[in-house]
């Protein structure tokens, strides 16, 4: 007689109660397995899965990982800094992307450069901070990518210790 158990690829066959005490012995051979043993432990050891399943989670697997990868976001970019006092002025920034890490630089214009970017890249969220070359001021940045797009907050201070907030909006230049 064959007890129900889930469908975990072994299958198992009723046994006795086994009692044990004094000197009398298990029925059969082998390991105790109590009121349920499989009819071929050893070919079990592993669980069987179709060839569909085994495609399946292949091919989410690997959408996964696609939809999960950083973009790339190497190359040129240019828009608008606009300080919380509203003064606006251009920004321009050249990244290089190897993995999660950034380098690169930015600065006002493509002619006036600040070498020296560090940061990084996570799924949307981009990072990156710079110090400019001409009054040592500091400018970290907290940026989201929306396709060819870079937007987001930026904090900066000065040489002297004078900080400030701006908005920098950034979309990805003509090469």
């Amino acid at each position: 007689m064959l007890h129900q158990q889930p469908n975990i690829g072994v299958s198992y066959k009723r046994i006795a109660p086994v009692h044990v005490s004094g000197g009398s012995k298990r029925p059969g051979k082998g390991p105790r397995w109590g009121l349920f043993q499989p009819k071929e432990p050893l070919r079990y050891l592993c669980v069987s899965y179709s060839m569909k399943s085994i495609l399946l989670c292949l091919l989410v697997t690997a959408a996964f990982a696609l939809t999960t990868a950083a973009a790339d976001i190497s190359g040129k970019w240019s828009g608008s800094f606009t300080p919380e006092n509203g003064d606006a002025g251009s920004a321009y920034v050249i990244l290089k992307q190897s993995g999660t890490t950034l380098t690169g630089s930015a600065g006002p214009n493509a002619n006036e450069q600040w070498p020296g970017l560090q940061g990084t890249i996570g799924g949307k969220k981009v990072s990156f901070q710079v110090k400019s070359a001409s009054d040592g001021t500091l400018y970290k940045c907290e940026l989201e990518l929306g396709g060819d797009h870079l937007k987001g907050d930026v904090t900066f201070t000065s040489a002297e210790g004078q900080s400030g907030k701006a908005k920098l909006d950034l979309t990805r230049a003509s090469q």
